[in-house]
């Protein structure tokens, strides 16, 4: 019996260990999370919301020429953080990049910084132990952005969560073509006859805006919204695309390579 019982015991000591090997854990040596579940997390129950309050932000008082605006012109809204999981975000060890067509100029909240990485790119990063989120629960940052917002589709989808070590995970509930998904609310002036629904907006919600735009003038909708845009006769059909792009990396042509297949170009 002594013999059985050791032989067990040894037979087991070998197994164990390739076992917990085997398993897969989600903390570092030290119990603090891996990154990549830090970053899949939080895409995973953060949403990013806009809400633009008013257009005319320097009849508010607002010193929009003070900021840069061009031609002193600005506006007024809210970037707003949603945790929509079931558990905490902690504003510790990750950082928000977003994309904005119209150039923002200041965000007022003292426990968030922000920074103009590039572009239209931006960076949004928390306050290390100064944000929590419980689940359900919102946190509102007032902005400044120059111009103004007069259609949804001035709002761009896809803002990324990135954790060091890990890669940028997009935050799910941003990922969609659908812009009322991320923006809130825009002014009542977005709806004035000088600056009309888009295309988009009034397939949505044709009442009291006439009949249905027909899908042909939605399929020539241009994105971003450019200032003037003029549409020729006939239909475009556009099956390929030819890249020249000696100066970007090689990394940076792959991936335009890969997004042209999954709209349909042939390369």
């Amino acid at each position: 019996m002594i013999r059985y019982i050791l032989a067990s015991w040894l037979a087991m000591a070998a197994i164990l260990p390739g076992f917990a090997a085997s398993q897969e854990r989600s903390e570092d040596a030290d119990g603090t999370p891996r990154a990549a579940d830090v970053a899949t997390t939080i895409a995973g129950q953060l949403a990013l919301r806009v809400a633009v309050d008013r257009n005319d932000a320097a009849m508010a008082g607002v010193p929009c020429a003070g900021l840069g605006a061009d031609w002193g012109s600005c506006a007024q809204g809210r970037l707003i953080l949603e945790n929509n999981g079931p558990g905490r975000i902690t504003g510790d060890g990750w950082k928000l990049y977003l994309h904005s067509i119209r150039r923002i100029l200041a965000i007022d909240h003292p426990d968030f910084s922000w920074r103009h990485v590039t572009g239209d790119l931006y960076e949004l990063s928390p306050r290390p132990g100064a944000v929590t989120l419980g689940a359900g629960e919102r946190i509102a940052l007032p902005f400044v952005a120059e111009y103004w917002f007069r259609r949804f589709s001035d709002v761009l989808p896809r803002p990324y969560v990135v954790v060091a070590g890990a890669a940028p995970a997009v935050l799910a509930r941003n990922d969609s073509e659908d812009e009322s998904a991320y923006v809130e609310a825009l002014p009542a002036d977005s709806a004035s006859p000088q600056a009309p629904l888009d295309l988009a907006q009034q397939v949505r919600a044709p009442a009291g805006h006439g009949a249905p735009v027909p899908p042909v003038q939605v399929a020539a909708r241009a994105l971003p919204s450019v200032k003037r845009q003029q549409a020729g006769g006939g239909q475009v059909d556009l099956r390929g695309i030819e890249l020249s792009l000696p100066d970007l990396a090689p990394a940076h042509v792959a991936a335009l390579r890969e997004r042209a297949v999954q709209l349909g170009l042939a390369m």
